[in-house]
């Protein structure tokens, strides 16, 4: 009996052990595949969500930024959809993300507070931080850019303003 018992492991064994691989196998690669699903969901929505955060503060930066578009920017900012997507990046957003968001805005809510002592080369210098979170949030993770590097596109002379970020 012990012997049949031992021929049927010995025959049956690795055939289990093939079917077991291919099962596990199969289940892991299913998960990840689920999992790389997933993530590629949520990248798309979060970069939905930083676009529609960042659109007033473009529009604002736009060199052709008259009074009817900065009064659309505020108008933007203040409205309800705005507010929800705000609250949503806190929920949704990299912790960089929420961070260089809120030394933004922190910027904004004092400067407007205390116009004289608003300085537009340090919102800028915040704002590039904001970009460069994004960035390496929606999947450039390992960028060598700096701050300053986000915004050159924007400001001509960024060297003399900026000369050691």
């Amino acid at each position: 009996m012990p012997s049949i018992l031992n021929q049927l492991v010995v025959t049956l064994g690795p055939t289990f052990l093939v079917v077991l691989g291919g099962i596990v196998t199969w289940f892991l690669k299913a998960k990840n595949e689920e999992l790389k699903v997933t993530q590629e969901k949520l990248n798309s929505e979060r970069t939905e969500l930083y676009r529609k955060m960042l659109e007033p503060y473009v529009r604002l930066l736009a060199s052709s930024s008259s009074a009817k578009e900065t009064d659309k920017s505020v108008k933007q900012i203040q409205s309800f959809d705005w507010q929800n997507a705000s609250t949503h990046l806190i929920l949704f957003g990299s912790d960089e993300v929420i961070r260089a968001w809120n030394n933004f805005a922190q910027y904004n809510y004092r400067m407007g507070e205390d116009s004289e002592k608003y300085n537009v080369y340090e919102l800028l210098n915040l704002y590039g931080h904001l970009l460069l979170a994004i960035r390496k949030d929606v999947g450039n993770k390992k960028t060598k850019l700096k701050a300053k590097e986000t915004m050159m596109w924007k400001i001509r002379d960024i060297n003399q303003i900026f000369p050691d970020s």
